[in-house]
C-alpha cells in the first residue's frame, strides 16, 4: 500500500477534530505516516503535560519516518 507523510497543519486539524479533514483522510486507501520532524512539532505545540501525554498517545499511531537526504529525494519523486 502506498504511504503519504502527512504534515504537522493536517495533524492539528485531526487532533482538533476537523471532520472535514478526518472525512478525506478516511476515504484515500493510503497508510499514513509522519515524519520525526513532524513529531518534534507536535510535542513542541503542547501546552501542558496533559496535551503532551495525548499528543503523544497521537503520535504513536503512525510510523515515524527519519528524515535525512535520502528520504528527502525520496519524498518529492
Amino acid at each position: 500500500m502506498e504511504k503519504i507523510v502527512l504534515d504537522t497543519n493536517i495533524l492539528i486539524d485531526i487532533l482538533k477534530g476537523n471532520q472535514n479533514t478526518i472525512d478525506k483522510l478516511e476515504s484515500m486507501k493510503f497508510s499514513f505516516c509522519i515524519s520525526s520532524i513532524t513529531v518534534m512539532e507536535l510535542y513542541y505545540g503542547a501546552f501542558n503535560k496533559i496535551e503532551l501525554n495525548k499528543t503523544k498517545k497521537f503520535v504513536s499511531l503512525f510510523e515515524v519516518i527519519e528524515v535525512d537526504k535520502n528520504i528527502s529525494l525520496e519524498l518529492i519523486l
